[in-house]
Parts: structure tokens; sequence; C-alpha cells
């Protein structure tokens, strides 16, 4: 796989690819376990500004030297009316020759179906970076991938629209810690429905200097609230709703205009779509 690619030629050091293996096992009846691993390498330049270290996903690397091994283990299990789903993943390698990856991502779905409905916890943890100046680079790093708005409609990709705050399953390099409890029903074959509720932080403090020049650190981004709908119009035409409303805390203050150590505005996002599937 090649993540980023210099196009003067194939096989410019400059180019950014990937190597992945990975294996399944069925340990159990309902039980399903894969173990992975995936090497992304660049014979890139290496570069001694501090700035170039302001890299959250790994497709912003292309063009640098580094060496980013991700090792992993994913799975899924059903038993009666209890379902789980869960990914765990460590990240070790060198950038420039100089800095330490070492971040790491937790993920668990767990829940119960009740009838036509279904009730879904879910816990959520990528790792951060407290010192982006240091030798070890702890923030989790993606492969340039977008998160949908299962998770979160107000910080995922929504139905309609590819301009969302967050493609990746953190912000900046300073992570994300997500607890969320959700719960679906069917109502009929045709109309589905759902709501949630979310508490967001940041895994380490969001740092800066606001408007007035006093320093602020914060990790809690919120706490939100999302509802949503779909209808099958006809067996390969869908409209479907969703509505985000995040009650902001003060970490988003780091996102406003008028930086004053607290936050100011909440967040809601309204989204929609009509698909039609052939």
């Amino acid at each position: 796989m090649r993540g980023y690619e210099v196009y003067d030629t194939d096989n410019d050091m400059s180019d950014f690819d990937g190597f992945f293996l990975r294996y399944n096992i069925k340990p159990a009846e309902g039980t399903k376990l894969g173990l992975f691993a995936l090497w992304e390498t660049s014979d890139g330049n290496n570069v001694t500004d501090p700035a170039t270290l302001a890299k959250y996903y790994a497709k912003t690397f292309g063009g640098y030297d580094l060496d980013i091994y991700t090792f992993g283990i994913d799975g899924s299990m059903k038993s009666g009316d209890f379902f789980a789903k869960w990914d765990l993943m460590y990240q070790t390698g060198d950038f420039i020759e100089e800095y330490d990856f070492g971040g790491y991502f937790v993920h668990l779905d767990a829940g119960v179906k009740m009838g036509k409905g279904k009730l879904t916890g879910t816990f959520w943890y990528a790792s951060g970076d407290d010192d982006s100046t240091d030798g070890d680079l702890d923030a989790f790093i993606s492969t340039d991938v977008d998160i949908n708005s299962q998770y979160s409609v107000v910080m995922f990709e929504g139905l309609a629209d590819d301009d969302y705050f967050s493609e990746t399953p953190y912000l900046m390099d300073k992570g994300l810690m997500l607890a969320r409890i959700g719960y679906d029903y069917q109502v009929n074959d045709k109309l589905k429905v759902g709501g949630a509720a979310l508490y967001l932080m940041t895994a380490e403090d969001i740092e800066y200097t606001d408007n007035n020049g006093a320093a602020q650190s914060e990790d809690t981004i919120g706490i939100e609230f999302d509802v949503y709908a779909s209808y099958k119009l006809f067996s390969t035409t869908e409209a479907a709703i969703q509505f985000g409303y995040l009650a902001a805390d003060d970490a988003m203050d780091f996102y406003e205009q008028d930086c004053d150590g607290s936050s100011d505005e909440d967040v809601f996002v309204i989204s929609s779509r009509i698909r039609y599937k052939f």
C-alpha cells in the first residue's frame, strides 16, 4: 500500500509505503479475532525543524524519513442477545531518526439486543502527546481514515458533507477519550430511529494562550446529544436525517475566534440525505 507518492518517479526516496499482515481466527462459536501488523516507512528527508512534528495522521508524514510499526488485535463476539467488538493498537518506530512513536488506541463496543431495540455502550481512547517538543511522539497516528457519525454526529463524518470537525479518531495530537451510550430501535421494516449521549475529552490538555495573553490548559470537550432516523422509501432508496448538539466545555475555547479561557458557543449539526443504491 502507498499512503503518499511523489509523482516524478515510481521509486522516489520520499514515497510513503505500507506493508500489512493479518491473521484471522475463530476461537469459538460466535467469536472472531484478528491479529495484524502494519509497517509504514519512508526514506525521505531528515529535518530538524520542530514545526514538522505537528502531524496528526499518517498521510501528512509523506516526504519525511520515518518508520511507524502498528501492532493490533481486533474482534467481535455474539452470545444470545449480547454482542461486543473491540480494537486494540500500539505503535512504535521513529521519526527522522530523532523522535520515537509510542501511541495507542483502545475501542470497545458492548451491548444487548432488546426485541426491536439495541442498547450499545462505547469506550474510545486515542492517546495524545503532552509535549510535542520532547523526543517522544505519544499521540496515536491513524492512516488517513474517516470516522462515520455512528460514534459522534458533531465530531465525525456526517450524512451529506465532507467538511466535518475531525476525520481522525482524535483532535490534533491531543488524542480523544469518548464514552457513549446509544439506543437504536427498528420501528418497522422501513423506519429506524435512535439516540445517543456522549461525554468527550482530549487525552492530553490543549495548551494555548488566549486573546488576553493568559495561558490556558483544558481537556473537557463537552457533552453531546444525538438523534437520528432513516426510512426506506423504496427497496433501493433511503432517506435519513441526523441531529447532534454539543454542550461545549472549555477545551472548545481553543477553536473559537474570541479565546478567553471559557467556551462561549455550543455546537449543533443537522444533516440529511436521500440515497439511491444500484
